[in-house]
């Protein structure tokens, strides 16, 4: 399943809301999933993140529950009792047994008891006053005490555990120290214990003892209405309350009473306007803001606005439209739902994983399915797509298309590329095709030499070629769907070698997936269906290796590897990674049933730490080949899918490691990797 599929760059700027200056910020990149990858529905109106490491979502269209790997959707179903009220999730907690708490509209509250898998639900009743005091729940929030308080369309309520009754409070004409409303949309406990609860028409300071209310408003007659709906409530490092009203932000000063009000300006592009602020989230010194037209920042030291920079958004999803729900984790993750675009991710800490697409489109491409990747001299990229070969200058990161032109002799062959290699001799980029042949494109000229299939010397033995490898005299090696075919850069042709089942002095099979030079100049064949053979160049002999003669754990062979021992590393489609020591002869196998997330291999290269880095079918692997152990990288660390491509990957001239995958490209920056790294706790 392609999570996590659009990825999103954005250059901060600082704006004053009235007279202030620009001043420049970091680069700030999202990542974003939405019903496509699995979510119920697009519309997000509550996020939590649980002390498991789940990432729980509320939709117009039930309760989503992400794990790193896959969406689990729950939804109310009719006439069974045991299941949500409603599926209109409005807001979602934990307490400390670790039940969930989740809010809805039309349907109550309901608790989810884990240990039993068991949904109670809780409506109100208009014949008994212990019971919830409106079906229509807006905010479900548990105090430090472990207080549960639901905020209602009419009515603040304290739930208690031991009777499992309701605590009811209203506002009540001519009665001062009663709620200014009943309407409740937010409730926040500050540093000092006070309890706040904000309604739709002021701020109140709620005693918990009496159940009596400290009244604040806004002192201005003219917008006194609208500033004084109290959508959300926050502390900032200094422990002032802050508030997100119809009219932007509002500040009290808890000595004096008194409230001051900063305007949140609509898009500089929109015709005039005022932004409400339906939720916060505080970051350091930052304020997130979530209003109906965008996301915005807040410097809360400055009171000045930091301004997402639509101009400079790589993939143009910035949101443009309400955002109901912001959760800043723990670990220091921004957790962003919009109304229509799904989830937003963006993780201060871990600029680790660092995301591609070579399509900025909104729909699936083509051009995002990465089936290889090269470096060249200069540092830049050659990227093998499905939709032809993309260059990307990572200086200006800008990306130029090389495409099949019917026609054209001097375009490619076909669009859907699968491997390349960069000649160190030539600088020649060698591009192969699923089914139309190979290309050469020099890059001095820009001229593309082709070659297909026949029995002539200059001619291939087959069209469709899954794997390129240089070898260390210059000769460029070609796995194809009918042997293996091997130019000579002197002579200018092919020496071809082909499976033969009668003659074990041959390549061990028809379709050759994998190839790699070892230390000793013999060069590895891994076939689809029969195992490995290994060429000596000097004796043109073939030794065979596969599951009836080793301990090797597939005959579908994927890819190899040889480490800095000399050991060679061999992955599999199905069975894992082989570890082969040529000292011994001996082969160790690793799977599932070790630690590693899938049995799929689809690429491993070695870190200046010893690191064997995996990329398998659901995601990568770090694994560690001297203690044996295993950490897992997802799409919470960043990863463009889980399915990474076969054979797609570069270890870089920087020290840093690119892989494909069905959806763009990561490269990955070891330098700024730490244990830190958000992983569900599952």
């Amino acid at each position: 399943m392609n999570f996590f599929k659009k990825i999103i760059t954005v250059f901060a700027l600082m704006l004053a809301v009235a007279s202030f200056t620009f001043a420049q910020q970091p680069k700030i990149s999202f990542t974003n999933f939405n019903s496509s990858d699995g979510l119920s529905q697009n519309s997000i109106l509550s996020l939590f993140k649980d002390s498991y490491g789940f990432i729980w979502v509320g939709t117009q269209d039930g309760l989503n529950k992400y794990d790193g790997y896959k969406v689990t959707v729950y939804k109310h179903l009719a006439r069974k009792p045991n299941t949500l009220p409603a599926n209109y999730i409005t807001a979602i907690n934990e307490d400390a047994e670790r039940n969930l708490w989740i809010g809805t509209r039309i349907g109550g509250l309901s608790k989810y008891v884990r240990k039993q898998k068991k949904y109670l639900n809780f409506k109100h009743d208009l014949s008994d006053n212990s019971t919830l005091s409106n079906n229509n729940v807006q905010v479900v929030y548990i105090d430090k005490q472990g207080g549960l308080w639901i905020g209602t369309e009419n009515g603040l309520n304290f739930y208690d555990k031991k009777t499992g009754r309701f605590k009811n409070y209203f506002h009540k004409a001519g009665k001062n120290t009663s709620l200014s409303n009943s309407a409740i949309y937010s409730i926040f406990e500050d540093a000092e214990h006070n309890l706040w609860v904000g309604t739709a028409n002021g701020l109140n300071l709620f005693n918990r003892k009496n159940g009596q209310c400290k009244r604040f408003f806004n002192s201005s007659e003219n917008e006194k209405t609208s500033v004084n709906f109290v959508y959300a409530i926050t502390e900032d490092s200094k422990h002032n309350l802050w508030m997100g009203t119809t009219k932007g932000l509002s500040l009290l000063n808890k000595k004096d009473g008194t409230l001051s009000h900063f305007a949140v300006e609509r898009d500089q592009n929109s015709i005039g306007g005022v932004n409400p602020v339906y939720c916060l989230a505080k970051s350091d010194n930052l304020f997130w803001l979530g209003t109906n037209s965008t996301l915005q920042l807040f410097d809360i030291d400055k009171r000045q606005l930091i301004k997402l920079d639509d101009e400079t958004i790589e993939n143009n999803l910035m949101p443009n439209d309400g955002i109901y729900s912001i959760y800043e984790d723990k670990a220091g993750i921004l957790w962003v739902g919009t109304t229509s675009q799904g989830i937003l991710k963006y993780n201060k800490n871990l600029p680790v994983f660092r995301a591609y697409k070579t399509s900025l489109t909104a729909t699936p491409s083509a051009k995002n399915i990465i089936r290889d990747i090269a470096e060249d001299k200069k540092g830049n990229l050659y990227l093998a797509t499905d939709a032809g070969l993309e260059y990307l200058n990572r200086s200006t990161g800008v990306y130029s298309s090389y495409k099949h032109i019917s026609g054209n002799p001097n375009s490619l062959l076909s669009n859907y590329t699968t491997s390349l290699v960069i000649s160190k001799k030539s600088e020649d980029v060698w591009i192969g095709s699923y089914s139309s042949g190979l290309n050469r494109l020099d890059t001095r000229t820009g001229k593309v030499q082709h070659y297909t299939a026949g029995n002539g010397p200059k001619q291939i033995s087959g069209n469709g070629i899954f794997e390129l490898l240089e070898d260390s005299h210059g000769n460029i090696w070609a796995g194809t769907d009918l042997g293996v075919s091997v130019f000579d850069t002197n002579t200018k042709t092919f020496t071809k070698y082909i499976h033969d089942p009668k003659n074990s002095n041959t390549i061990c099979d028809q379709t050759i997936q994998a190839l790699r030079e070892d230390k000793e100049g013999n060069i590895w064949i891994g076939g689809y269906s029969n195992g490995i053979s290994i060429f000596n160049p000097a004796t043109k002999n073939f030794k065979q290796l596969n599951t009836r003669n080793s301990k090797l754990n597939s005959d579908v062979i994927s890819v190899f590897y040889e480490d800095k021992k000399g050991n060679m590393w061999i992955g599999t489609m199905e069975g894992g990674l082989n570890c082969y020591n040529p000292k011994t002869k001996k082969i160790t196998a690793f799977s599932e049933q070790n630690g590693f997330i899938n049995n799929t291999i689809n690429y491993i290269t070695e870190d200046a730490e010893g690191y064997l880095w995996v990329a398998t079918n659901k995601g990568i692997t770090r694994f560690d080949p001297v203690h044996i152990t295993f950490k897992q990288f997802n799409l919470f660390n960043g990863l463009r899918s889980l399915e990474l491509n076969l054979g797609s990957g570069a270890r870089l001239s920087t020290g840093e490691i690119a892989m494909g995958s069905i959806n763009g490209f990561n490269i990955i920056d070891l330098k700024l990797l730490s244990e830190t790294l958000n992983l569900p706790c599952v």
